[in-house]
């Protein structure tokens, strides 16, 4: 893997002090740039964040670390 640039690690350490890294990989686009992609969870919630080579965020987009229980039947057994 490349070396990630410095503000990547800026970035997500000013904004996610509390998350924890699940993956983080590097990739080339369809016009050969290089991009870097990190997945990092925190407060119940999945960051999927995407960097240039020159560390700017380009996108980032989030789901729930849980899905949400849509059940809205009586627990068993309640009257």
């Amino acid at each position: 893997m490349n070396k990630l640039p410095h503000h990547v690690f800026t970035y997500i350490r000013k904004h996610f002090r509390e998350g924890y890294f699940s993956n983080i990989e590097s990739i080339r686009d369809k016009d050969g740039h290089l991009l870097f992609r990190a997945k990092i969870h925190e407060n119940e919630t999945i960051h999927h964040l995407e960097f240039n080579a020159q560390g700017s965020l380009l996108k980032h987009e989030t789901e729930p670390m849980f899905e949400e229980d849509y059940y809205e039947g009586r627990f068993y057994g309640e009257e």
